[in-house]
């Protein structure tokens, strides 16, 4: 079956160019759009007319599609998104696809399980002929959720969507990662180590570019026996602690606030007290960071601006405002949570 992408490789076009031209959605040049014409015919491209109905008919319902509801980043996202769409008179339907907590530790590894699943989802909203969908995601990574185009507006809330017709809404982990250590130097910090989880995950890499960002504005570098990244659970900071401590450091910044966590654990043990002896901060905003003795500092996920961000620029799709770029990705920083887990070595 040809697909857009099909037609796209062979125009040497963008998918997004291919679809504004079978929409009417003239903003391609007369020439373009003459050679798309005619790639469509010559490889019979025929177009979902089931699913393009369903985009012309207006049921004022909103499908949210959430990864798994028991994950702490997903409630307030979802809270946020069915409010802002309240006061815009639509009405939810939210389907918990739940990953987690059927695949605990392997859902990621699930790709022949996944993607029957998520369909599903689709096909549920389809048939209850939402205006639109927004994807929440678990945790902040590159998706791969969404094939060709959907034929229905969707946002993706809190990962980035590969395919090219999904607008994404996630955090910006480089830029709140370089604003959690630019706090630590503004306290006199220079001598900062990292905890975090596997290195090849996205946002793992992410917040490390903004840690080595901030430190070499100062002249400084991150030497590798600074870093620990093994994992996200309580127990690495723990171990990480453990290692990092006989190193020549002043602070500790922790990837999330789990792992600070276990940092917290370790150096009571060890009679070492954090905000005097070590300066701490984390990463996330979770409750467990006020409660911590003394309160963690943290970098704070704008968890409900990005559900507000992604409902509004589903509401301006689907009202035409503005038309669907190529891979348009919204980035929001997080926020600073300034508690007594950091010493100013400025005194």
């Amino acid at each position: 079956m040809v697909t857009i992408k099909d037609i796209a490789a062979e125009c040497k076009v963008s998918i997004a160019t291919v679809s504004n031209i079978i929409n009417g959605r003239h903003k391609a040049s007369p020439e373009t759009e003459k050679r798309v014409l005619e790639a469509i015919e010559r490889l019979g491209y025929r177009r979902n007319n089931i699913a393009s109905s369903l985009r012309s008919r207006k049921s004022h319902t909103i499908g949210i599609i959430i990864e798994d509801i028991s994950l702490f980043t997903v409630p307030p996202i979802v809270e946020s998104i069915m409010s802002f769409l309240e006061e815009y008179k639509y009405d939810t339907v939210v389907y918990n696809l739940r990953f987690y907590s059927r695949w605990p530790d392997t859902w990621q590894d699930q790709t022949a399980k996944l993607h029957p699943v998520i369909s599903q989802a689709v096909s549920d909203m389809q048939a209850r002929m939402v205006d639109g969908i927004i994807y929440v995601a678990m945790y902040q990574r590159e998706a791969d959720i969404f094939a060709d185009d959907p034929y229905i507006p969707v946002v993706m809330a809190y990962a980035e969507e590969k395919n090219p017709f999904v607008p994404s809404v996630v955090v910006d982990a480089e830029a709140s990662a370089y604003e959690a250590t630019s706090y630590l130097i503004k306290n006199g910090h220079k001598k900062i180590g990292v905890i975090g989880s596997e290195p090849e995950k996205q946002y793992t890499s992410a917040r490390l570019n903004g840690v080595k960002k901030a430190l070499r504005e100062i002249g400084e570098e991150l030497p590798e026996r600074y870093v620990y990244c093994k994992g996200y659970e309580k127990s690495n900071g723990y171990d990480a602690a453990a290692l990092l401590i006989k190193e020549d450091i002043t602070a500790l910044f922790c990837m999330t606030d789990r792992l600070a966590g276990g940092v917290y654990q370790y150096l009571q043990e060890q009679k070492i007290s954090v905000g005097r002896d070590i300066s701490v901060i984390g990463y996330g905003g979770r409750e467990l960071a006020a409660y911590l003795v003394p309160g963690l500092s943290t970098m704070a996920l704008p968890l409900a601006e990005i559900g507000r961000t992604a409902a509004s620029l589903l509401l301006q799709y689907m009202e035409a405002e503005m038309p669907r770029p190529d891979h348009p990705v919204t980035k929001l920083p997080c926020y600073l949570v300034s508690r007594g887990s950091v010493a100013s070595l400025n005194d």
